[in-house]
């Protein structure tokens, strides 16, 4: 989990993996639907018919399917994760001012 907590923190990223750490992106993105399905992952409520099962399947697939896609577009810096470079100065003066003043 704190492996989890560095890389999803935009500040910190992969900067604390050097070459000899011997972790790469898809070992990262296993921990990530690992975590995931410890946390989110649950049967359904009810018992249901198999036609309801199998949609349920497909539902959690389609989650996972985003959850692996938003992973890799962030690591990469692109889609929605794109101006993060650019963006991240002003990010953190607002978010820094903000945690300073609630002391």
């Amino acid at each position: 989990m704190f492996v989890l907590a560095l890389v999803l923190n935009p500040f910190e990223r992969l900067s604390h993996f050097g070459d000899k750490a011997a972790v790469s992106q898809f070992t990262l993105h296993t921990i990530l639907l690992e975590t995931y399905h410890h946390v989110c992952s649950r049967p359904p409520k009810n018992s249901c018919s198999p036609d309801e099962q199998a949609t349920y399947d497909k539902e959690k697939e389609k989650k996972e399917r985003s959850i692996s896609e938003a992973f890799f577009s962030y690591l990469a810096g692109k889609g929605a994760f794109a101006d993060w470079e650019q963006n991240k100065a002003a990010f953190e003066h607002v978010n820094v001012s903000i945690s300073s003043s609630d002391n």
